[in-house]
């Protein structure tokens, strides 16, 4: 129940007077019209075997109809008294309001049903009342009592469900802070430019202007590419399968300055999984492993949708990979991990003639 929690504090939007009445309050109701009368038909068939079968009717409808009264008496009062009352004065009237309610239900049904179709259902207790006044008093007495109950029992189940419910968003929260920080982490990596690589395509660029400006010049804007597309352009960790291809081929003019070399390079990918979204850094690692460094005649890289995930496919023409070739995986391993859990997939395999590393990631 939200009194358990609600203060008499900011006072809620106004709402009607059985607004959230569901399934849940029903099913407390019926649960409650099973147990009772089920429980109270034993004990009398215990004590007395010839007890009349017409008993155990009346406990069910009575259950039902102090069940359904106790519902709604809650709900009612949760929606208009709120933010007006404590928790313990919405409770006593809750419990009031359930009784009288309660009782008149009972006392409807049974003039209008009861006593007009002749059940059998109050013969055996009648003889236990002084009189009208007495029975109805008895009644009233059953109705609190029992309301009382229900409601501290429906207060109990209110509050755990709230607290499960505020748990799962902190645990959100916390996966989701845990997320940021990974993608933080990765956006600082991104930022850092290996100095050996630097240096190295520096010397390059000398080279090239030792050779004629136009050279020069050429080797001088790549890097300027690759040191674009390396830096973070801005605070997100999120990129696209473009951004990511970008990225690739300016790294890889780079080490064609370096190696004076230049495989026959395929990069696609379909219109829908270029402009899908995707972590920053994530496929680069997968370029440098199947290359590991040396000159290869082809490097295959393929983008593409299927059903619900993207997959990206980085190969090869290099050969198998030594024993410790494998430190660019590891950080992909683990961010797939950190992000996707069991949902992230990489796959790679490496024989005499081919390597290659297919990666999955949920969209």
């Amino acid at each position: 129940m939200s009194s358990v929690l609600t203060g008499p504090g900011a006072i809620p939007a106004s709402r009607g007077w059985f607004s959230g009445f569901g399934k849940r309050h029903l099913g407390i109701v019926l649960t409650f019209c099973a147990v009772v009368p089920l429980t109270g038909a034993l004990f009398k068939l215990a004590v007395d075997p010839s007890a009349h079968h017409g008993a155990v009717v009346g406990d069910v409808i009575a259950c039902f109809v102090v069940g359904l009264a106790a519902m709604l008496s809650v709900i009612a009062t949760e929606n208009r008294l709120a933010g007006v009352l404590g928790p313990v004065p919405r409770m006593a009237i809750a419990v009031l309001a359930a009784a009288i309610a309660g009782t008149l239900l009972m006392e409807a049904v049974t003039q209008l049903l009861i006593r007009p179709l002749g059940l059998p259902i109050e013969e055996a207790e009648m003889g236990t009342y002084a009189g009208e006044l007495h029975r109805i008093a008895y009644r009233f007495s059953g109705a609190a009592t029992w309301s009382l109950m229900l409601i501290a029992l429906y207060a109990m189940f209110e509050a755990k469900r709230r607290a499960s419910g505020e748990l799962h968003g902190v645990r959100v929260a916390a996966l989701a802070a845990e997320r940021s920080l990974v993608e933080g982490d990765l956006r600082a990596m991104q930022a850092r430019v290996d100095p050996d690589l630097l240096f190295d395509t520096l010397l390059a660029v000398d080279r090239g202007y030792a050779k004629s400006v136009r050279t020069g010049e050429d080797a001088l804007d790549a890097v300027i590419g690759f040191l674009r597309a390396a830096l973070p352009a801005d605070s997100s960790a999120t990129s696209s399968v473009g951004r990511e291809l970008e990225h690739v081929g300016a790294y890889l003019a780079v080490m064609e300055l370096l190696s004076e070399t230049k495989p026959d390079v395929e990069m696609s990918a379909e219109p829908a999984a270029r402009a899908a979204p995707m972590p920053a850094m994530l496929m680069l690692p997968l370029v440098r492993w199947v290359l590991d460094g040396r000159p290869a005649n082809r490097l295959q890289v393929v983008a593409r949708r299927h059903e619900a995930a993207l997959v990206i496919s980085v190969q090869s023409d290099l050969g198998e990979t030594p024993a410790s070739a494998g430190r660019d995986l590891a950080g992909v391993r683990e961010r797939l991990m950190h992000l996707y859990q069991e949902r992230g997939r990489l796959d790679v395999s490496s024989d005499a003639g081919r390597r290659r590393a297919v990666m999955e990631i949920p969209l």
